[in-house]
């Protein structure tokens, strides 16, 4: 028997459907981030409110997207950053009603090694250890079987000094930042916040990071907002 070749010709249309399907997938999972980062950002000008400072400690101020893990693509939260708050301005915070147990002045990443806490110290029911100490939220999109974002991921993405955009610039550099007027429209910095000594760093930068589109172990996706509600798509070429 002769086997003879198969060649199998692909029109053209269909492989441009193939390429806009892909991109409207990345405009779906990037629309996540920002839905998530205006929610985070909402809770830091409430909290801020409260205070007159901002932090870490997004699960004590009411942002906890935790129960939504396993379908979103993006983890989000401070996950290098040491909180460092201005000792008379976090006093003053206290005064106000800032339980200095679940949200301390140098509250570390998701509350290492903070004091457990529960809801039954609290005055509920339901025990749950260390509540309100949660930094950051990680994903694992299991219905698009995504590999897991986990913290080492997360950090690592955010860490990258290698990492450049488009035009072969920087874009992503040491994140334990202290921001002031002077860096937070820095599109370099992924991750920060200022002392909350004065008006001039009381800032933040929070960012967002996943891993985007059809394929589960493309290039993550890094997406941050600002204290004045800039959204910066570090990866725009995604």
């Amino acid at each position: 028997n002769i086997l003879f070749p198969v060649f199998v010709i692909i029109p053209p249309m269909a492989i441009s459907s193939i390429a806009i399907g892909e991109q409207t997938e990345f405009w779906k999972d990037k629309s996540e981030a920002k839905i998530q980062l205006a929610a985070a950002y909402t809770a830091e000008q409430a909290f801020y409110g409260d205070f007159g400072i901002y932090h870490t400690c997004l699960k004590y101020m009411g942002y906890d997207p935790g129960g939504e893990a396993e379908n979103r693509n993006y983890a989000i939260g401070f996950v290098n950053k040491y909180a460092n708050i201005d000792s008379k301005n976090y006093k003053d915070a206290v005064l106000s009603g800032l339980d200095t147990r679940l949200c301390p002045n140098n509250l570390k990443p998701n509350g290492a090694e903070i004091d457990v806490v529960t809801n039954k110290e609290l005055g509920h029911p339901f025990e749950d250890t260390r509540i309100g100490s949660n930094t950051y939220f990680l994903s694992s999109n299991k219905k698009r079987k995504r590999n897991v974002i986990g913290p080492s991921t997360f950090q690592r993405f955010l860490q990258m000094t290698e990492l450049k955009n488009e035009k072969g610039e920087k874009i992503i550099v040491n994140n334990n930042v202290e921001l002031t007027d002077f860096n937070i429209s820095d599109k370099s910095i992924t991750e920060g916040l200022g002392k909350q000594g004065s008006a001039g760093d009381q800032h933040f930068i929070i960012p967002a990071a996943g891993r985007i589109g059809f394929d589960s172990n493309r290039q993550i996706s890094v997406f941050t907002i600002n204290t004045k509600k800039e959204v910066v798509d570090h990866m725009p070429n995604l």
